[in-house]
């Protein structure tokens, strides 16, 4: 009996091997890290400039609240270190139960201390900034070149899917559920990943050449200025190190703010969450899925159809700006401002789906520049990337608020404008690269 039980039990985890190492599985266990990763992003950028304005905090408040995403900036300084200190796996496990607890912590505050509530806000975006860095690591390792574009529409699909979850999913469970039944689904969703991650990485065997370049590597004690100097060798760094600090400031200000104009005149929470959320963040989804089937050639193709967007981006938010303009003249003659809500929405939408699209490129575009580095290098060039690209559209959102306080929301757009043609012009400067 013991015998046969010993049989069984070696069958079944033959199986579960060898469906953990196939691509579809492997799929599905990117798109789980990312969904979980995309939930308290859609916290700060869905649900908490909404949740704050309704209770009356001013523009700047809302805005200024975006620093809580500071661990991000930094997360390209934490790749190398997550590397010499501990595999990928247990760095991302650790951190999804770190998530949990944090969830947890978020059930016993109240939504009235705004200090509390930011404290744990922090916390979280410290931990998914590890979670960040242990996944895309292992997208690098565990996929081929060849498929790193359908790993890539996978991400970013399955991230803004977690946006929802975290942006306009909570604010609609928030009617029906307490905040601290909301935080302790949350909660059991962290801790399961973490399971799943741990059994997957159980399952999953490491070859003994990446064992022995991992003790290499804690041998080598790479020092940070080693580091800088190996990513800034690989071709076109500085060139996109510019570009990434624009390519989404003027987007960001522009999804930000027009969706809080648009409360202020009049559209209710639940009309917002659906049009701005459900809506404009399934058009972003789409987008983010037709860019993951765009064929690209070469590194040349890709900026070529980078190009294109960012001027179809540009076009949407100068008609935004004409848009608000004519709103701050003609409201007080024209008290109906259905038809200005109405168009409104029409433009995030827009702006939303050519946005998905452009968030697709450019990673790839990231992707494709850090496989042109030394394979020791790629990992850590790719968390940078990604931090400069989060430093633009963070440092440049958390004054959004500020901005459109002082000189108004014309003027505020037309800032906004001029950023996504500078981002458009520097664009064209990668083709020369």
């Amino acid at each position: 009996m013991d015998s046969k039980m010993q049989v069984i039990s070696s069958l079944i985890k033959k199986e579960l091997a060898f469906m953990m190492s196939s691509k579809k599985w492997n799929l599905g266990i990117l798109g789980l890290f990312y969904m979980v990763e995309g939930i308290p992003y859609g916290i700060h950028e869905k649900f908490l400039p909404t949740f704050l304005r309704s209770r009356g905090h001013s523009y700047s408040s809302v805005t200024l609240m975006s620093g809580l995403q500071f661990p991000w900036i930094i997360k390209g300084l934490w790749a190398p270190f997550i590397e010499i200190l501990g595999g990928h796996m247990q760095w991302l496990c650790l951190s999804l139960i770190l998530l949990g607890m944090s969830c947890l912590a978020a059930c016993i505050i109240s939504l009235n201390k705004l200090q509390e509530l930011s404290m744990v806000l922090l916390t979280m975006s410290i931990f998914v900034a590890i979670l960040d860095v242990c996944v895309d690591s292992i997208v690098l390792k565990t996929f081929p070149e060849e498929e790193l574009t359908v790993a890539n529409s996978v991400q970013v699909v399955l991230y803004k899917v977690g946006m929802w979850v975290g942006g306009t999913a909570l604010l609609v469970i928030l009617e029906y559920l307490s905040w601290n039944m909301s935080f302790i689904l949350l909660a059991i969703l962290y801790f399961s990943t973490a399971a799943v991650a741990t059994i997957h990485g159980a399952s999953t065997p490491q070859d003994s050449k990446e064992l022995q370049k991992h003790e290499n590597r804690k041998e080598r004690n790479a020092s940070l200025v080693s580091i800088v100097q190996d990513i800034l060798k690989i071709p076109g760094t500085k060139t996109l190190i510019g570009y990434l600090l624009l390519c989404k400031v003027g987007e960001k200000g522009a999804v930000t703010m027009l969706p809080l104009l648009l409360m202020d005149k009049g559209m209710s929470i639940q009309s917002l969450a659906f049009w701005n959320g459900t809506v404009c963040q399934s058009l972003s989804i789409m987008g983010s899925f037709m860019g993951g089937r765009l064929v690209v050639k070469n590194k040349l193709d890709l900026i070529k159809k980078l190009s294109f967007y960012e001027r179809l981006r540009t076009f949407i938010v100068l008609a935004q700006f004409i848009f608000v303009t004519c709103w701050d003249i003609y409201e007080p003659v024209y008290s109906t401002n259905f038809v200005f809500h109405g168009i409104g929405i029409l433009s995030l939408c827009a702006l939303n789906y050519v946005g998905g699209v452009i968030t697709v490129l450019i990673f790839t575009l990231m992707m494709m520049s850090s496989k042109m580095g030394p394979l020791e290098a790629q990992s850590s060039h790719l968390n940078v990337m990604a931090s400069v690209e989060i430093i633009g559209k963070l440092m440049f959102g958390m004054y959004t608020g500020s901005l459109v306080d002082t000189v108004g929301f014309p003027t505020g757009f037309a800032v906004f404008w001029c950023s996504s043609f500078l981002s458009d012009f520097v664009g064209k400067k990668l083709m020369e690269v």
